[in-house]
């Protein structure tokens, strides 16, 4: 900014001073002459004219014009006033030209003696004006003004110096501007500029606050935030990956155990064996897939197939067929809805959820082996419940159970089926819709599970599209 505006300055200099100074003079010539004028009816004119020019600090003199004849008429009292610039001749030759011009002339004196037109004595710059006026009485009047004012070559180099001034000031300004903004601007950048950089090679026990502008302050929080949420990420992956290495490790120690039991021992070819083999062969392929699932889900090419349908009637059916699967087992399925549950939704994705959603409540129901299922369509919305009677959820982990393979704080092992990424499917699949979901639950009474999916009427309204 300090550049652009000594640019400007200096280029507004050389380029328009010159042409500003002569108009200003010009005009208050030019003024002058209307305001003499003016006044030529007057008895005392050479008293008024006089008075006007030396209030305008202007040398004159008038000549009476009697044919050929000019008479000085008045003159300024000031030293070496116009008068004594020119030799008679000069005075005549002055007065031709001015009535040729349209009975006013004007000329930078310097002109004029660099041309050697006249004879005049002074070598200052000067405006010299020359105009003809007449009175009512018939009397003609030749006047002439000479502004005596402060030399062009001495105004410029007055303006360079206080140009100079002000551009060395303009720099001290900058000067100190530019160490302000580095001292409470860019240092604090470069401060989380490095531990930004520590931070991106895995370091997260970082503290990039810093007290500045505003905005440093927010960018530092959003930071500090940043860090929070890597440091649990990093948190999660490692306990991921030690519950994943757990449970793929114990299959395979089985089916290696029992396999070599197999061929080793004789008779031990049983088809109990064969079934162990099985039942953790099985095991692993579900957490697999489960992987693969989620993976497929959080990819780039991930896409919904809606379609709309009965969520109620997808539920009954759902329901009806854990009944029949879990007959054996001594559980009991409850199933309620209430109104029109139609939704629009990718069926097959949602028909994951409801079913992770329940294999979650078989395998936590522990003693109480009653599943609810509860459906209603309420505010424009409809909420699907799946309640169990079992072991609950501490408060301080309720948000930890959407994570994938989450388990409570120094707990590795599952005593239950399943791959433990059911809940983080559900959370993706439910994302995925932009539905609402959560669980409400009490240590040692049970759990609650919903999620909520727009009605087919609210989704397919023209307000929503």
């Amino acid at each position: 900014m300090t550049v652009v505006i000594m640019i400007l300055l200096w280029v507004l200099y050389f380029l328009l001073l010159n042409t500003v100074y002569s108009w200003t003079v010009k005009s208050r010539m030019q003024t002058l002459i209307y305001e003499i004028a003016y006044e030529a009816p007057r008895e005392n004119f050479d008293e008024i004219a006089v008075s006007l020019a030396e209030n305008a600090d202007t040398a004159m003199a008038i000549y009476r014009v009697d044919g050929d004849v000019l008479t000085l008429y008045a003159e300024s009292q000031e030293k070496d006033g116009v008068a004594h610039l020119f030799d008679t001749q000069d005075i005549v030759e002055l007065y031709e030209k001015t009535v040729e011009g349209g009975s006013v002339f004007q000329e930078r004196l310097e002109d004029a003696l660099q041309e050697n037109r006249f004879s005049a004595t002074q070598k200052e710059v000067r405006l010299l004006t020359a105009f003809v006026t007449q009175a009512p009485s018939g009397v003609t009047y030749f006047i002439l003004l000479d502004t005596a004012g402060l030399p062009l070559t001495a105004f410029f180099v007055l303006m360079q110096n206080q140009l100079s001034l002000v551009s060395l000031i303009l720099l001290a300004i900058a000067a100190g501007i530019s160490f302000l903004l580095a001292r409470h601007i860019a240092r604090p950048i470069e401060r989380i500029s490095t531990k930004a950089r520590k931070m991106s090679k895995g370091e997260l026990a970082l503290d990039f606050t810093e007290k500045s502008y505003r905005e440093i302050e927010e960018l530092s929080e959003i930071l500090n935030q940043t860090t929070d949420e890597l440091s649990k990420i990093d948190r999660l992956q490692k306990e991921l990956i030690a519950n994943i290495s757990h449970d793929l490790r114990t299959p395979l120690t089985m089916i290696v155990g029992y396999a070599e039991v197999m061929r080793d021992i004789e008779g031990e070819n049983t088809p109990e064996n064969i079934q162990v083999i099985i039942d953790e062969a099985t095991r692993l392929s579900l957490l697999v897939n489960d992987l693969l699932e989620i993976s497929r889900i959080q990819g780039d090419d991930a896409k919904r197939r809606d379609e709309t349908f009965d969520l109620a009637r997808l539920a009954e059916e759902t329901v009806e067929r854990y009944r029949r699967l879990k007959e054996n087992s001594g559980f009991v399925f409850e199933f309620e809805a209430r109104g029109d549950c139609h939704v629009t939704a990718d069926k097959t994705k949602i028909l994951q959820v409801l079913c992770n959603l329940l294999n979650n409540a078989i395998n936590y129901s522990e003693d109480s082996r009653t599943v609810r299922v509860c459906i209603a369509a309420r505010d424009h919305v409809v909420r699907l419940e799946v309640i169990d009677h079992g072991i609950g959820i501490a408060p301080e982990n309720l948000d930890n159970v959407w994570q994938r393979y989450y388990r409570g704080e120094g707990n590795h092992r599952r005593s239950v089926a399943g791959s433990g990424l059911g809940l983080s499917i559900v959370r993706e699949i439910l994302e995925l819709h932009g539905a609402r979901y959560g669980v409400n639950s009490t240590l040692g009474e049970g759990s609650t599970f919903w999620f909520e999916l727009l009605h087919e009427s609210t989704a397919l309204s023209p307000e929503r599209v």
